[in-house]
């Protein structure tokens, strides 16, 4: 001893905080110590040296550790950084199966082991900066583990995932992510992040605001033990009059248009279940239109003409995020006639590549056996077109240079120049589109991409195949939530921009991504490069 490996267990670093570089060299015994008749002899020896004169080097800490796995079947390294943040560098031996960090005490001038982990398989280490301090990783065999050293300040760390949620102009629902040990939280508001000042204190991890007026306000919460930490993250909102319905107008015997006095969020306006006719849900689609100022919504099947029926709206929201209110929620309308042109009734895809769309009548086989009368956006190639024996029902074939599933993208298809039997085309604007989306029953096809995520990337990760309703929590190495994420509007995907809670960019590394939806869980890794 030394052996032939001894090279792969060197590491440098001011071990001693003297301001020169020191290095750290390993070996280890034979593995023939480990012989029947004798105990378990194997061992490591470790040292650190200090430059004495050129190219003469002293050794100022040496100590053996029993235990010695063969390097053929277990991994063991070496690791050399300021992992607990006060300037110095600290020594990190990975002896599998043990870990062992060795640090200087000034007062004696010597060298002790003050941590020690039992289960580590890890040829090197790797530590980074994060907001909880400096944070170290190794192997443990089986994951990828981080550690960072806690300093008791009494102080609660700042709580995280603050969110807010307007339930009408004067109340705002305010709600976050509990903090271990914290006895209360305190709320604080202001017109912009540097005039915040005290709102309330409350002992649960939520609270409602029923004190605002119109206007812009932050927020930002506190959490209190004996001592009151740091603050969160502000956010924002903007406290607008609620929007009100402008008209209603009947397009057809099925059809209803609806205009707003201003643009709503398009998530809660393209939901059907967020409109309901005299108290019931009867619409199957919901398609905005003038970014958000109007809405068609189509009922699958008839009502008699001339008939006065009551439209109810109920969880629409405008950009803001402020609810329409009662008695602004409902409007009342005649319906029309039945008009001769056909319209698209529904849209659905039988199997990923064969999407069927269904008309109001039948159509004459010459337009509707015309693959460029369709068109899918995003874009999509329709390969081929197939008319049901009723001609009421059409076939697209889409081509196979084409992924279509549950990723996050609404479909929009649209029809143009397909003629019924009499020859009347269907009319731009009104039955011409319908929005497709997609999601899973459950979680067993999840997929995430890219992955790994790099960071020439322009766009976020997606998580695709998801059900109707999920919710997505990501995890870094320490088991830190970084950025929760939900799925709501039935698209089947949701994206994550690569940003925590407070829209600061995550650094590089592993995390890990846990997706919930009923009692169904699923987890997995995901890499960012950068």
């Amino acid at each position: 001893m030394p052996l032939i490996d001894t090279i792969d267990f060197l590491a440098t670093g001011d071990f001693n905080g003297d301001g020169c570089t020191n290095f750290a060299a390993g070996c280890h015994s034979s593995s023939d110590l480990d012989l029947e008749h004798e105990y378990d002899g194997r061992y490591w020896h470790w040292r650190i040296f200090s430059r004495a004169a050129d190219d003469t080097y002293s050794p100022i800490w040496a100590e053996n550790f029993f235990g010695f796995s063969p390097l053929q079947q277990f991994d063991s390294g070496v690791h050399a950084a300021d992992i607990d943040g006060d300037g110095i560098d600290e020594l990190v031996l990975f002896l599998h199966p043990n870990a062992y960090v060795v640090d200087y005490q000034s007062q004696t001038d010597d060298f002790f082991v003050n941590w020690h982990h039992n289960n580590a398989t890890s040829n090197t280490g790797v530590t980074l900066p994060l907001p909880i301090g400096n944070t170290f990783f190794f192997n443990t065999g089986t994951e990828c583990r981080g550690f960072y050293k806690t300093i008791n300040t009494g102080k609660m760390p700042p709580p995280l995932g603050l969110q807010a949620v307007f339930a009408d102009t004067s109340r705002l629902r305010l709600h976050w992510y509990p903090v271990d040990g914290a006895v209360s939280y305190r709320l604080y508001r202001g017109q912009d992040e540097a005039a915040l000042v005290f709102l309330a204190e409350t002992g649960t991890d939520n609270f409602t605001d029923s004190t605002l007026s119109l206007g812009k306000y932050s927020y930002a919460v506190s959490a209190v033990n004996d001592i009151e930490g740091k603050l969160s993250a502000p956010i924002f909102v903007n406290s607008t009059p609620p929007p009100e319905i402008f008209s209603a107008t009947a397009e057809s015997a099925k059809r209803l248009r609806v205009e707003f006095t201003e643009f709503m969020d398009l998530a809660t306006l393209e939901n059907p279940g967020h409109f309901q006719l005299n108290s019931k849900n009867i619409f199957s689609s919901a398609i905005a239109s003038q970014n958000g100022r109007v809405v068609i919504l189509t009922a699958d099947s008839d009502f008699s003409p001339n008939t006065i029926d009551t439209l109810q709206l109920n969880r629409l929201r405008n950009t803001h995020g402020m609810p329409i209110q009662l008695p602004d929620n409902t409007a009342n309308f005649r319906w029309k006639a039945p008009t001769p042109a056909p319209y698209l009734k529904k849209a659905a895809f039988i199997v990923p590549r064969r999407l069927l769309l269904d008309f109001n009548e039948p159509l004459q086989a010459e337009s509707a056996l015309v693959p460029e009368n369709y068109f899918i956006k995003p874009l999509v190639l329709i390969k081929t077109v197939k008319i049901g024996v009723s001609g009421s029902q059409i076939e697209l074939t889409i081509s196979e240079n084409y992924v279509l599933g549950a990723y996050g993208n609404p479909y929009t298809v649209q029809v143009r120049n397909v003629r019924n039997l009499d020859g009347i085309p269907i009319q731009t604007g009104s039955g011409d589109q319908l929005s497709i989306s997609f999601f899973k029953a459950n979680l067993s096809a999840v997929t995430v991409f890219p992955n790994p995520w790099l960071g020439t990337d322009t766009d976020g990760i997606t998580f695709g195949n998801l059900t109707e309703q999920a919710r997505i929590t990501i995890y870094n190495l320490s088991g830190l939530p970084v950025r929760t994420l939900a799925e709501t509007n039935g698209d089947g995907g949701c994206e994550w921009d690569v940003t925590d809670e407070n829209g600061r960019k995550v650094p590089a590394g592993i995390y890990i991504y846990r997706i919930s939806a009923d009692t169904e869980n699923r987890t997995g890794k995901l890499a960012i490069i950068r």
